[in-house]
């Protein structure tokens, strides 16, 4: 109200305007380790009046950049979580009244490599779709970020799924509208492992739940409620401010209760079209091999040779060296990665990373149906060891570390011990 009564009083002085700069300034000079004086002008934003828009305009982009600089340092407040939302509430604030501001604004600022995975966040934390900004995301997916877990993945999975303008994004993701077009291409692709790994790599096609996230929390919590009252003590305290101080563990019981998330874990993952959510420069190519039915081994050679000869931007890339992972071609791999700068194998690694987190949700729903697949490749290892690569211990091995490192559900194997004989000396054989 204050600042709404200066704005009338002094509106054509500049002595209001003036005072919000100063105000401004001091604040970001000031030794406080949050922001203050923003969140209140920005409270009483409706009730301001400014001498000119120009003048209004350039105020609010000192305001968001203000709410930027704290919502990155996450050495401060914005390492928690409470904070980063109300650092959200007041973006959405700003975004209802001047969004073209805000657009403009956010898109210079994606500019700068080091801004695109916190503003992703912001901007998927608002569900705020802009055509602009999922043009500019599809192409900056090198530049997502673990520490702000994945933002840039999770907003073009959102854009991709949620979004209703399906002729707009279409226009973007060309290998969707193509498989959705002629779902042919997607049977074929399940039938070849090489071009499943490939197209899901590539392109994504399976819902993530976040699994991992939800039966570790579970979990926690769950053994949190299994201590007695002398063993939770030292626990109280965090708890409380999480649940409430009154009786922060029936709280919990009763979240667990109504867990909603516990009924995706047993859904089995399958491959969706419409799950798929990212775009490719390879895309031409493996449509035109797919419609003909031929084999990821002339994929193999096109794209040895788009990495050698032709001019690729860092993004094109990184996608053509995740294709080849994707297609296991790590010899290729090596000899053209062992040569290149620190940039370019970080932004690999990166994606790489990114990939495997992602796919962590459907190897830790897979988790139920573990047992019934382990005991499938016995029936048919047993006795026919010619046939497979592997000895059923390393299928063993290989299965359950991925469930374990995926954060899965634990799996009975009492079933699959009552049908392989000396089950607990083929889990511990050396290989």
């Amino acid at each position: 109200m204050t600042f709404g009564i200066l704005s009338r009083y002094h509106q054509n002085n500049g002595l209001f305007d003036t005072i919000l700069t100063r105000l401004l300034i001091h604040e970001r000079t000031s030794s406080l380790s949050t922001l203050v004086v923003p969140f209140v002008i920005i409270d009483s934003i409706n009730d301001m009046h400014f001498s000119f828009k120009e003048t209004e305009y350039e105020m609010i982009r000192k305001l968001v950049e203000m709410l930027l600089v704290d919502y990155k340092n996450l050495s401060g407040f914005s390492r928690l979580e409470e904070h980063r939302k109300l650092i959200h509430f007041y973006f959405f604030k700003l975004k209802d009244k001047y969004e073209n501001i805000l657009l403009k604004w956010f898109i210079d600022k994606i500019n700068d490599d080091e801004n695109i995975a916190p503003c992703a966040n912001i901007i998927y934390q608002l569900k705020w779709y802009s055509p602009k900004f999922h043009e500019i995301f599809l192409k900056n997916l090198h530049h997502d970020s673990q520490v702000w877990n994945w933002p840039v993945d999770s907003l073009l999975r959102y854009y991709s799924t949620e979004i209703k303008h399906q002729p707009v994004l279409l226009t973007r993701l060309q290998f969707k509208k193509e498989v959705i077009e002629y779902p042919e291409l997607i049977q074929y692709v399940m039938q070849h492992p090489d071009w499943l790994c490939l197209i899901t790599a590539l392109y994504g096609g399976y819902k993530n739940y976040n699994t991992p996230t939800t039966i570790a929390e579970y979990s926690t919590t769950a053994q949190f409620l299994q201590l007695t009252g002398n063993e939770r003590m030292p626990f109280i305290y965090y708890y409380q401010n999480i649940w409430g101080r009154d009786d922060p563990a029936y709280s919990m019981a009763l979240h667990l209760d109504a867990f909603q998330s516990k009924q995706d874990w047993n859904i089995m993952p399958t491959f969706d079209s419409q799950e798929i959510y990212k775009e490719s420069f390879l895309t031409g190519t493996i449509l035109e091999l797919l419609h003909g039915k031929r084999s990821t081994t002339e994929l193999i050679e096109e794209v040895r040779k788009q990495i050698l000869y032709a001019k690729l931007s860092i993004a094109e890339k990184i996608e053509a060296l995740t294709a080849l992972v994707a297609l296991g071609d790590f010899e290729f791999l090596h000899m053209f990665v062992e040569n290149q700068d620190e940039a370019l194998k970080s932004s690999l690694g990166n994606v790489l990373k990114q990939t495997i987190s992602v796919l962590k949700d459907s190897i830790a729903r897979w988790s139920s149906y573990a047992n019934e697949c382990l005991l499938r490749i016995y029936n048919d290892t047993n006795g026919n060891q010619s046939k497979h690569n592997f000895h059923f211990a390393d299928y063993c091995k290989i299965y359950l570390s991925l469930i374990a490192s995926s954060n899965g559900l634990p799996v009975n194997t009492t079933k699959l011990a009552e049908t392989v004989e000396n089950f607990e000396h083929v889990l511990y054989q050396k290989s």
